[in-house]
């Protein structure tokens, strides 16, 4: 009878047993179940780039207005560090009216600050040197320019400071506007008569890549 009681114990465990082994989670579906449960993270960072890298930014153009009626802006082979920049080389071309136009030319040094998520943002906070020239009066035209000479033309040196805030929609393209005061430091070469003008204040928007 302990014989016959023992063999159906062990048919009835063995019938048992391929259910236990289902019920039991396998190290393939807890691999797959916390693969599932991770959260799925988008980021655009390599559309970006990393921000604090070095890189250079080829070219920024921008159009405005200020004090001196209308300004075409440009920049060109801007060097940027973690947190500073070193444009080479800028130039303003103003249309003060008049009949003569202005046009300058530096180089500037400044601080960038990276913000916001993906560091999308940027400002800069910068200090320029330059070079303005500056039409002469003469017979029929230019009547309303700086200088009381005819047929010379006007060189001074420039001060800028130079605020101003990105956008980035990529890693080579971003939206950019700024503002900049643009001060007269001192004359360069022969007194022609020329006056030293007001500062130039203007704002402009434009794009950089």
């Amino acid at each position: 009878m302990m014989r016959i009681t023992w063999i159906f114990s062990l048919c009835v465990w063995l019938m048992a047993l391929p259910a236990w082994a289902a019920d039991e989670p396998s190290v393939t579906d807890d691999a797959a179940a916390v693969e599932e449960k991770a959260p799925a993270t988008e980021t655009n960072q390599g559309d970006l780039g990393d921000p604090l890298a070095f890189d250079v930014e080829w070219a920024a153009l921008g159009v405005g207005g200020g004090n001196y009626w209308g300004v075409l802006r440009g920049e060109f082979f801007t060097l940027k560090y973690s947190y500073f920049y070193w444009n080479i080389l800028n130039g303003v071309t103003h249309f003060p009216g008049g009949g003569y136009i202005v046009s300058q030319g530096g180089t500037e040094l400044g601080l960038r600050v990276p913000l916001g998520v993906e560091n999308r943002h940027e400002v800069r906070l910068g200090l320029g040197l330059g070079v303005g020239v500056f039409p002469s009066k003469s017979e029929g035209d230019y009547q309303d320019a700086p200088c009381s000479k005819f047929g010379e033309e006007f060189f001074k040196l420039i001060v800028a400071t130079h605020a101003s805030y990105l956008y980035h929609l990529f890693d080579w393209l971003a939206l950019k506007s700024g503002f900049e005061l643009r001060v007269p430091a001192a004359k360069l070469g022969d007194d022609l008569g020329c006056e030293m003008h007001a500062p130039e204040i203007f704002a402009y928007v434009g794009v950089a890549f």
